[in-house]
């Protein structure tokens, strides 16, 4: 029995075993570190039950491995090739961040990164295990391939394996109860990881458009987009800063909320995008992200119509007299794109916006300045829009433009303003 031990031991057939199993085990801790390193950046922070839980698998985890290198030089070899590289620097830097368990603030992008990270981690790992896999079965293989080994030795392996068995289903069944927990914790980490993500999906939907969501979500950024021609439009509520001049900071708040809620509600009509909105003033384009052929100018033509009749019927409450709009349309191209990284937003530049907005503060209230662009778009589209020329106006940098005044849009023959559509919103 000594010789044959003796053998199995020069063999390295149970130290590769063990180092398989240690492996295996760091690797299944790994991705539970992943998985709770994501809910910590997700959720911006980790209560005291759950950075306990994260100590108690990164040290488990890390104390696997360190016993696979005791077992198997194959092994410290292999994971030579991380150390001293940028990803098992980022790593610790990430896992410093989450043991002291100060986060600025929650972080998407974040989770995302450290989820990265620790894929190409479990990646090395990998391949530990795919490599002790091979050695151990490379010598089994080269065991039963030698003539010198009896029946005899068969059953004194088989007595060996009797002796240690019972230690051997002790282990197993102890891991087996760790392993269901860990299960069970692990179900409940990924339903709050869902629960984040819907979250996180939520604002970000209510920030960017759509399909920006969905490229972001595809990649680090996103390039900026050139677009022949849209239409964008400028509204300001006229003399907005002396209307709330006079009323409380709490009022003011009410005010705008109840604003915006029926304007957005008006703009949701139409195929258009809110791209901005400052105090009473808002900047609307249609034509992007998502191109609409010619439409975009009668669908900012419509939504301008509909919203000048919604603040002349809407209620400011704490102000006693009626709000007037302002409103400025220009088309042409422009060129559109993600800015910013703590605080990314999707804006639009070019000089198409700059006039839009000059049409809008050399306008009058209660009425709609389109620039000529605009104006030949609608006398070409689909619908009839009745427009009444306003003469030159110095718009931007003492440059002088032809405008007209956009007053209603005629339907089935009949002149009918769309703007009286009545919109009823919850206010």
């Amino acid at each position: 029995m000594g010789r044959v031990l003796s053998r199995a031991d020069r063999s390295q057939l149970w130290t590769s075993v063990v180092a398989y199993q240690m492996v295996v085990s760091a690797k299944d801790y790994a991705g539970l570190e992943r998985a709770l390193g994501s809910v910590f950046f997700a959720q911006g922070g980790f209560s005291s039950d759950e950075l306990i839980w994260y100590d108690k698998v990164l040290a488990v985890g890390n104390a696997n491995l360190e016993d696979a290198m005791l077992y198997s030089d194959s092994v410290v070899q292999i994971l030579e090739q991380f150390r001293g590289t940028s990803l098992e620097a980022n790593i610790s830097l990430s896992r410093e961040e989450i043991k002291m368990n100060q986060i600025a603030g929650a972080s998407v992008e974040m989770g995302a990164e450290w989820f990265d990270l620790m894929t190409q981690y479990i990646g090395f790992l990998r391949q530990v295990e795919e490599h002790l896999s091979e050695r151990v079965l490379g010598i089994i293989g080269d065991l039963l391939a030698q003539d010198d080994i009896q029946l005899a030795t068969g059953y004194t392996i088989l007595l060996t394996v009797v002796s240690i068995g019972p230690f051997i289903v002790m282990g197993v069944y102890k891991m087996a109860s760790e392993t269901q927990s860990v299960a069970a914790n692990l179900e409940h980490v990924t339903a709050k990881l869902e629960q984040e993500q819907k979250k996180s999906d939520q604002l970000l939907y209510s920030v960017f458009p759509a399909i920006i969501v969905n490229a972001m979500k595809k990649a680090d950024t996103v390039p900026a987009e050139y677009f022949d021609e849209v239409t964008v439009m400028f509204s300001d509520v006229v003399g907005f800063t002396d209307l709330t001049a006079s009323i409380s900071p709490h009022n003011v708040i009410d005010l705008l909320n109840r604003m915006y809620r029926t304007f957005d509600a008006v703009l949701g009509r139409y195929d258009v995008y809110k791209v901005e909105s400052i105090a009473g003033s808002y900047m609307v384009a249609s034509g992007l992200p998502t191109k609409n052929g010619d439409r975009h100018g009668e669908q900012i033509a419509c939504a301008a119509l509909h919203l000048l009749n919604s603040s002349r019927s809407f209620h400011p409450v704490h102000i006693p007299y009626p709000m007037e709009l302002r409103i400025g349309i220009h088309t042409g191209p422009c060129v559109a794109g993600v800015v910013g990284k703590k605080r990314p937003r999707y804006y639009v530049f070019g000089n198409t916006v700059s006039i839009a907005q000059s049409l809008e503060q050399t306008g009058e209230p209660n009425r709609i300045q389109i620039s000529p662009s605009t104006r030949d778009l609608l006398m070409s589209s689909r619908d009839s829009f009745r427009v009444e020329p306003r003469g030159d106006v110095t718009i931007k940098d003492g440059v002088t433009m032809k405008t007209f005044w956009l007053t209603l849009k005629e339907q089935s023959g009949s002149k009918q303003s769309v703007s009286s559509v009545k919109l009823h919103v919850d206010i």
